[in-house]
């Protein structure tokens, strides 16, 4: 009977042990578990699994009252931009026409000439010959009328000769022209000779003098008397004689209080040159 009860009470504290061992076997393994999260290297039914720490937890969406529908991070991938080549274009260089200008200067006509004597030439340049015109001028002072350039208030002419022309005298002259109905007080007179004034040009006050204050050639009222010579040897020598003649509107016609500004005034004069062999 005792070793009986003996046995029992060993049998029942075994028991109790075991039940005991049990509980803490089963609250250590469940702590193992729960180091998941930290990393811990977990050992369940003798096999090694990693550890946890590169798992990402995502939290459950709990919706209230205003939230909104469950979005995911969108994840876009990232593409490389995509580089092509540059391509330059090959450009034909313009060639833009030649415009050539519509106002093309007119070319130096070729010299008119004119015989005086057999040993004597005159000769001019300009399209209109020997002529010149005032139209539809304003008056303009000396200086100004001096140095006139141009067509139709300039002529330049030429008188040419040889040596059997030494001591032949000539004299030039201006004529008035039919149609002129500028009065001859107002229009000036002036002639350049190798590139020097003509001394007979000028009044005694230093002025040009108008078309009425030159001399008249043989009596003859629209024909005036602008210069005199007589060929030199060393002129003859040379071959020629340069001339530039040139008409303006006088400074003193005042156009104030005149019919000058009603009426278009005109003056057309020509250029003549006479020589004499004995």
């Amino acid at each position: 009977m005792k070793n009986s009860s003996r046995n029992g009470v060993i049998f029942f504290m075994v028991l109790i042990l075991a039940v005991i061992g049990y509980s803490l076997i089963h609250v250590y393994c469940k702590g193992l578990k729960s180091d998941i999260s930290s990393g811990n290297i977990v050992y369940e039914n003798n096999r090694k699994k990693q550890p946890v720490n590169n798992i990402v937890t995502f939290k459950k969406y709990k919706p209230g009252p205003t939230s909104g529908p469950i979005t995911s991070p969108t994840i876009e991938p990232t593409i490389e931009p995509t580089v092509e080549p540059t391509i330059e274009p090959t450009i034909e260089p313009t060639t833009s026409p030649t415009v050539k200008p519509t106002n093309k200067p007119k070319p130096t006509p070729t010299p008119k000439q004119q015989e005086i004597t057999k040993n004597i030439v005159f000769e001019y340049s300009y399209e209109d010959g020997n002529y010149i015109y005032l139209t539809n001028q304003f008056p303009i002072v000396d200086e100004i009328g001096k140095n006139l350039q141009g067509d139709k208030r300039t002529n330049d002419f030429k008188l040419r000769f040889n040596n059997k022309a030494v001591g032949i005298r000539y004299t030039i002259t201006v004529e008035k022209l039919n149609g002129s109905t500028l009065d001859d007080e107002w229009v000036k007179l002036f002639l350049v000779n190798d590139g020097v004034d003509v001394s007979n040009c000028y009044r005694a006050n230093n002025r040009i003098k108008t078309f009425n204050e030159y001399n008249k050639y043989l009596n003859n009222n629209q024909e005036k008397v602008i210069y005199e010579g007589v060929i030199s040897s060393a002129e003859a020598t040379r071959g020629y004689k340069d001339f530039t003649f040139r008409m303006w509107v006088s400074e003193d016609l005042q156009l104030n209080n005149s019919d000058y500004l009603s009426e278009p005034r005109t003056f057309n004069a020509r250029v003549n040159v006479y020589a004499y062999e004995e």
